[in-house]
């Protein structure tokens, strides 16, 4: 009896210590390690600029954009042009 009461203790120590040390980990310092990255980034020119691969010199002024950036102006310019295709359609349609 005493031995399963111990276990039962020790399981219950061990739950608890990992859990603790769970909550150290707090959701600020998580966010803290978060990359950010800008929608847009502007370089003006003549200002090196070091990369992964070297320092990048532009030759004029020059933005930069994101992917998720790019890819929602790719979305925006492909539905506009749909759309712009279906007003073309039915208007040839009525016409007609």
């Amino acid at each position: 009896m005493k031995s399963k009461n111990f276990a039962s203790a020790l399981i219950l120590l061990i739950t608890l210590v990992l859990i603790s040390c769970m909550s150290g980990c707090s959701t600020n310092a998580a966010f803290s390690r978060m990359l950010y990255q800008p929608p847009t980034l502007a370089l003006p020119a003549g200002q090196p600029v070091q990369t992964m691969h070297g320092t990048y010199l532009p030759q004029v002024d020059e933005v930069w954009h994101s992917p998720a950036r790019y890819e929602a102006r790719e979305r925006e310019a492909q539905n506009l042009a749909a759309a712009l295709a279906e007003e073309r359609n039915r208007n040839t349609a009525t016409a007609k």
